[in-house]
């Protein structure tokens, strides 16, 4: 039997065709007739060895023999019959066809056997890669801790798991299709400001195209208020469809945001049982000019020596102490709170300066250290939340006052200056600055150069996260020859 039984009589349709499709003839009993140039190429098989031998030279063992029986018996019955058939080479290598195999009539009876297959071993290879991938793919999302999110580059949620579900406290059908920039989510930033949805670490990395790490927000969760998640979104490009889309990791961590809280009360209180001594003392200097000035009043009363003038430079004194002692209230009053609720303000840098004066000057002369304090002759003003920068400045002149202990002729300098478009308050002391193998660590929670029982480890990093939370950032200068903590703050226009 000839290819011509099953002619295609054009030559180059003939050559396109054979040119992808392995195809093959046999006599009515499965002898091999004609095998084109793929199928020789395919099977490692010269057109020799395959003439006059039958498919089964092909076997792979893969498929039961009730497999071949089940393809001759529909075949022999004059019927097509299609499906995916594992083979082996000469060489012993596997190969998988997509084939279709057909009775062949001459006057209504079969006189023989055509075969069309194709090769689609890689196919098969890289779907079964696929579904491995998966199954990996799903293994994980459904046994990792984090939420998993998984969304479209119009920011709309297509898939997540049940971790993701558990932490939001949401139902996989109430997820889907929501998108960052709904309201319901109730988002906010670390220092309790809305987060919008163009802020959200999905719609960044979305639209930079890049990796969004470790960034921290607040979400309404139903029944539960808000929690605190900690979030990374990647973008990436779906390998099988071409689309752009973001994959979001979060873990819940409101627990350690409201360990960090305590653990800043216990700082800010352990700030002021330093402060506790001098403010007693400093409360008691001005209420002594108080006493005395009063005292000389009712004496120079009773014995009839009343005087306007007497009595106005006496109350001179009252009223100077008495704005001491108001300065010293509301700078303890400042430090005494955390002031993550407040609003924004604007506030003259000499207002901030005069309540580290009334709060620290009393400490740092005690220890027999010079105190300078400098003000700018400009008008100069941030928007800030004055509380927390009070703590700030506070929590760095008490650590200058440690680092200077046992020292003589110690200073401490602080002023402000400005600078393209911000006004840096700097703190310095002449003590014997950070060590240059602790200086990138000094700003890490629970890490103190102080010996033992002195710091509590907490200071820095608190006075750092208050920094950005009224965008600006702490850093320690390590280009100057003294020891020198600049806070800077935006200046208000």
């Amino acid at each position: 039997m000839s290819p011509e039984m099953f002619e295609i009589n054009d030559l180059k349709i003939k050559e396109a065709f054979e040119s992808f499709a392995i195809v093959s003839y046999t006599d009515k009993s499965g002898k091999i007739t004609y095998a084109s140039d793929l199928f020789c190429k395919i099977s490692g098989y010269s057109r020799e060895e395959l003439i006059g031998s039958n498919h089964s030279l092909l076997k792979s063992g893969r498929h039961p023999e009730v497999f071949y029986e089940e393809i001759w018996k529909t075949i022999s019955s004059g019927t097509v019959w299609s499906g995916i058939v594992c083979n082996k080479t000469k060489d012993g290598r596997l190969y998988w066809v997509d084939s279709m195999i057909f009775p062949i009539f001459s006057n209504k009876k079969i006189i023989g056997y055509g075969s069309v297959r194709v090769d689609v071993t890689d196919t098969l290879k890289l779907r079964t890669e696929l579904e491995s991938s998966q199954h990996y793919s799903d293994l994980l999302m459904a046994n990792i801790t984090e939420g998993i999110v998984i969304q479209k580059a119009n920011s709309v949620i297509v898939e997540m798991n049940d971790q993701a579900c558990h932490h939001l406290g949401l139902t996989r059908e109430q997820m889907l299709g929501l998108d960052s920039f709904d309201p319901n989510w109730g988002a906010i930033n670390e220092d309790g400001t809305p987060c919008p949805g163009e802020q959200h670490p999905s719609t960044v990395a979305m639209a930079t195209k890049s990796n969004v790490k470790n960034r921290v927000m607040g979400v309404t969760v139903p029944e539960q208020g808000v929690k605190w998640l900690n979030i990374n979104s990647t973008y990436y490009i779906d390998k099988m469809t071409g689309e752009e889309r973001t994959v979001t990791s979060f873990n819940d961590v409101t627990e350690v945001k409201n360990q960090e809280f305590l653990m800043a009360q216990t700082a800010q209180l352990s700030a002021l049982g330093e402060m506790a001594a001098s403010i007693a003392h400093e409360i008691n200097n001005p209420l002594t000019i108080i006493k005395m000035a009063s005292t000389k009043m009712q004496r120079e009363f009773s014995k009839g020596m009343y005087s306007p003038d007497k009595m106005n430079a006496n109350l001179d004194f009252i009223v100077d102490a008495i704005d001491r002692l108001a300065k010293i209230v509301r700078g303890l009053k400042n430090s005494s709170r955390m002031g993550n609720d407040d609003p924004f303000q604007s506030v003259d840098c000499k207002y901030l300066l005069d309540d580290l004066i009334a709060l620290s000057q009393n400490k740092v002369e005690n220890h027999n250290i010079e105190f300078n304090i400098e003000f700018l002759d400009e008008d100069c003003r941030v928007e800030c939340r004055p509380h927390q920068i009070n703590q700030i400045l506070i929590n760095l002149v008490n650590n200058a006052v440690d680092a200077l202990e046992n020292q003589s002729h110690s200073r401490i300098r602080v002023y402000y200056e400005i600078e393209d478009g911000h006004v840096n308050f700097i703190v310095e002391d002449n003590g014997p600055g950070v060590p240059l193998d602790k200086q990138k660590m000094i700003f890490q929670s629970l890490f103190t150069t102080k010996t033992l029982g002195k710091g509590t480890g907490l200071g820095l990093s608190l006075a750092k996260r208050l920094a950005e939370e009224n965008k600006g950032n702490l850093v320690l200068d390590q280009r100057a020859d003294v020891t020198r903590f600049i806070l800077s703050l935006p200046r208000q226009k």
